[in-house]
């Protein structure tokens, strides 16, 4: 294909979505067009953060048997901390998953 047909192609493409091009403000349209793209921005970090999990869980059954050797070591002392940081955990998800907390989180 030269240059030359490739405008044509183009022109012809313009032309034909310029009959079909929705209204400036068309609320569907925009909606339908952002879900779209936040489907395929969840896709690439999903499939960019696989790996990662899949190193940590294959870690984490690797060295299963020295953390259960830790854990009934220093179980007893490291009890609250523990405590504290599923307190900790569990707050910060409830303020993350709060409908205001995008209006705030962009402040």
């Amino acid at each position: 294909m030269s240059g030359s047909e490739g405008l044509r192609d183009d022109a012809l493409l313009a032309a034909l979505w310029a009959e079909d091009e929705p209204a400036a403000g068309d609320p569907a349209f925009v909606i339908a067009a952002m879900q779209r793209l936040e489907r395929r921005r969840l896709m690439v970090n999903v499939i960019w953060l696989a790996p990662w999990a899949a190193a940590g869980a294959a870690a984490l059954w690797a060295l299963e048997p020295h953390l259960q050797e830790l854990a009934s070591a220093f179980g007893p002392v490291l009890q609250p901390l523990n405590v504290a940081a599923v307190a900790a955990g569990l707050a910060s998800a409830w303020l993350l998953t709060r409908p205001d907390a995008a209006a705030h989180a962009a402040v």
